[in-house]
């Protein structure tokens, strides 16, 4: 995800959850290092996001800024996947570019 996270992306976040979840994957990164700005539109749409996954789905919110991070906590959904502050080496290995079969939100 990149840019400002807010009210007006919210056409584009029902369309990423809804595809998303018809992809039903069984571990989900989601790169948070390009958000300059997080709001309620993010939470709701991480908690959406999460909550429409197969219970089997390993969710990682990576490389969050210390704002996101902080948002993330005080809302508590930091509770629903865990944080790393990187991607995983196996996801930065198996694809060409940052942006392959990925939504980008931003």
């Amino acid at each position: 995800m990149s840019g400002e996270i807010d009210a007006d992306c919210t056409p584009v976040l029902t369309a990423t959850a809804a595809r998303v979840h018809r992809l039903a994957p069984q571990r989900m990164f989601v790169d948070l290092a390009e958000v300059s700005f997080a709001g309620a539109a993010l939470v709701n749409f991480l908690v959406r996001v999460v909550n429409g996954l197969p219970p089997s789905c390993v969710t990682v919110f990576c490389r969050a800024t210390p704002q996101t991070t902080r948002l993330l906590r005080i809302t508590s959904v930091d509770s629903i996947a865990a944080l790393s502050d990187r991607l995983p080496d196996t996801w930065l290995r198996s694809h060409t570019t940052p942006c392959y079969d990925r939504a980008r939100i931003g």
